[in-house]
């Protein structure tokens, strides 16, 4: 068999074969504590249907075979609780369960997650405590058996411990060299960029910390800056794996004029806009890129040729494009935007059209990139569009 998979989501025609994974993969969990009677190993195919509707569940797939699975479910509080992450036994120690966590926590990005596993069982504490999980909490469920909760935090406590930040001559020469620092106080200089940034996201060994179009680099256990330099996302071709990202993204597509309050996230099932991801991926048309900034994925453009609001006709994909808020206005709009029209180009589409509201400054974007005024009409709630096209 070779080694060749890919994630996407499950559907609960899978629930059966991932149940039976789940069987396979939790023997080993029965063998620590021996105790074959723990809730992954007793849990019935009803009730595992049941999470499937609760949650958002993950397959990874080997020639047609499911090697792997995760779920996730958003709680009250926002957090993301991450259960049943699980790789088949032959198929384990080579970096899917570390694939799988990744992947499931793209699809809800900026969050605070977390996770329950044993306390004997090392090799997931190991992979959850690399992978930027730290212990909050130690529960008895059982005689021998205590319930560690671990949590990833983006970024909440690295401004509490600002003084602890360094760094070496080297790096702070390289720092300066890379920014074009007029500064020669460096560490000084990144103090301040973690007291006031944008975001801060904790990724395994390090923290990344964002401001002002630049990502300065920190070692989590030594507080080290090993290096900052300017934001420079990596744009590439969209996966299957990606179309879990969708829904976040199509959300931050809406624009909210200021003064106005965001709507809710459940606006994205409305019909008139699920349209634009419902079944990705199935149908001609479907093409879309991705922009990731240190293995995280903060942007995506893809198009569609669906009856929405920028429609023209059967032959003409309407585009749709949305960056995560905290990594806008440093020019990976145009990036991704000049990615997916040569992507469509190569597919042989000679144009492609979409629909922005008048008052969205991104029409100057579009504008700049060679789009031009076709229409106008109301969209959903009322507000007025531009319908704009441009020639490939």
């Amino acid at each position: 068999m070779s080694f060749e998979y890919e994630i996407m989501k499950a559907a609960v025609a899978d629930a059966e074969e991932i149940l039976t994974l789940q069987y396979a993969a939790y023997q080993s969990e029965a063998e620590i504590y021996n105790n074959g009677s723990a809730q992954p190993l007793i849990q019935t195919l009803e009730e595992t249907i049941g999470e499937f509707k609760e949650c958002t569940v993950l397959k990874a797939v080997c020639d047609g075979r499911i090697i792997g699975s995760v779920r996730a479910a958003e709680q009250d509080d926002g957090s993301i609780y991450i259960g049943k992450l699980m790789v088949l036994p032959g198929c384990q120690n080579k970096g899917v369960g570390k694939r799988l966590l990744q992947t499931i926590e793209n699809r809800f990005p900026n969050k605070r997650y977390w996770l329950i596993t044993g306390h004997k069982s090392e090799k997931n504490l190991n992979l959850y405590e690399k992978h930027g999980y730290t212990r909050f909490k130690i529960e008895e469920a059982a005689p021998g058996l205590n319930l560690i909760c671990l949590e990833k935090q983006w970024g909440a406590d690295l401004p509490s411990k600002v003084d602890k930040i360094h760094t070496t001559p080297m790096g702070a020469n390289r720092i300066k060299h890379n920014l074009n620092l007029q500064t020669d106080d460096v560490v000084a200089w990144c103090k301040d960029a973690v007291k006031q940034a944008d975001i801060i996201i904790r990724q395994g060994k390090n923290w990344y910390v964002y401001k002002s179009g630049t990502v300065i680099t920190i070692n989590v256990r030594s507080y080290t800056i090993i290096t900052a330099h300017k934001i420079n996302a990596k744009v590439r071709g969209m996966h299957e794996s990606d179309y879990e990202c969708l829904p976040e993204f199509l959300y931050q597509a809406i624009f909210v004029p200021r003064s106005v309050e965001p709507p809710p996230r459940s606006i994205v099932h409305e019909p008139e806009i699920f349209v634009y991801i419902k079944d990705f991926g199935t149908q001609p048309g479907d093409l879309g890129v991705v922009a990731e900034q240190n293995g995280q994925v903060i942007g995506a453009a893809w198009t569609r040729i669906i009856p929405a609001h920028g429609y023209v006709d059967s032959e003409t994909p309407e585009l749709a494009i949305s960056i995560l808020p905290e990594f806008r206005g440093y020019g990976i709009g145009t990036k991704l935007m000049k990615k997916l029209l040569k992507v469509l180009r190569e597919n042989g589409y000679k144009q492609t059209s979409l629909s922005v509201q008048k008052d969205n400054p991104a029409v100057r974007l579009y504008q700049r990139l060679g789009y031009e005024m076709s229409g106008a009409s109301l969209d959903h709630a009322g507000h007025e569009d531009y319908l704009m096209i441009k020639r490939l």
